[in-house]
């Protein structure tokens, strides 16, 4: 099966090296310099995808991995009927892309950067003339990195992009904010990194493999008029969960502008 890359972002090199190697593809790849097309077919014996021959070649399966704002400028004009369309592209629906490339089998993806490590959450919807088979056999390679969640449409993909596409970024900024705490506590760069990923680790563990809900696992760890109660009450006051709210509803109007400029 030949598999075509256009793009090779962190969210393809994300999701796709782990399945590449389990099952038999031929691979290519289309960067504008080559450089980054070249670095990530060399692990699969690759083809680089040259600017002249962009528009050349029927491939079975054809990867969107670039920004959804240089769609427009994509070269590429149409795809062969029978190509599979995997798209990353975020906001874009599956009836622009099948416009744009004359094109109906089109399956949307949105991956998130813990793929790499085999415990992502990649969101699918498809279109309907995506059969079965297609549709058995890619879920199973996504299912190599993690979780795979059918949206019941495009819309809750889009909707849900905010929190499982974007989450880990939420996560790190958090990581960030208790690493720069820690220092100025006087702890070292690698005791900070250490302190804090363990903190996280650990309490990741705990959201997925303890029978507790969230505000429970919460609440256990909350003592009336305690240390952590204190700093719960703080977040109360600043009004956390409606800023949280906020910041993601701004996040899914973006997804829909993205949509828009594509």
């Amino acid at each position: 099966m030949k598999i075509a890359f256009y793009g090779c972002g962190n969210m393809v090199q994300a999701l796709f090296p782990l399945g590449l190697k389990k099952f038999d593809f031929k691979v290519f790849a289309f960067t504008p310099t080559g450089v980054r097309a070249s670095e990530f077919v060399a692990p699969f014996n690759g083809s680089v995808i040259l600017e002249d021959q962009i528009n050349e070649g029927n491939f079975d399966v054809v990867v969107l991995g670039f920004k959804p704002q240089q769609l427009n400028e994509f070269k590429v004009s149409h795809f062969h009927k029978k190509t599979l369309i995997i798209s990353l592209l975020a906001g874009t629906t599956i009836e622009k892309i099948q416009k744009r490339f004359n094109c109906l089998n089109v399956i949307r993806l949105m991956p998130n950067t813990s793929s790499k490590l085999g415990e992502g959450v990649t969101l699918v919807a498809q279109s309907e003339s995506v059969n079965d088979e297609q549709s058995l056999f890619w879920k199973s390679f996504f299912s190599t990195v993690g979780t795979v969640f059918n949206c019941e449409s495009e819309h809750q993909l889009d909707q849900l992009t905010p929190v499982t596409g974007s989450g880990p970024a939420y996560l790190f900024e958090w990581a960030r904010i208790f690493f720069n705490y820690v220092k100025e506590l006087g702890l070292n760069d690698k005791d900070a990194k250490d302190l804090v990923s363990k903190l996280f680790l650990g309490s990741s563990k705990m959201l997925s493999e303890d029978s507790d809900d969230f505000e429970t696992l919460r609440n256990k760890v909350t003592s009336k008029k305690g240390v952590t109660y204190e700093a719960l009450e703080e977040f109360k006051k600043s009004n956390l969960e409606q800023l949280t709210k906020n910041a993601l509803d701004r996040a899914y109007e973006r997804v829909l502008e993205l949509g828009e400029e594509s």
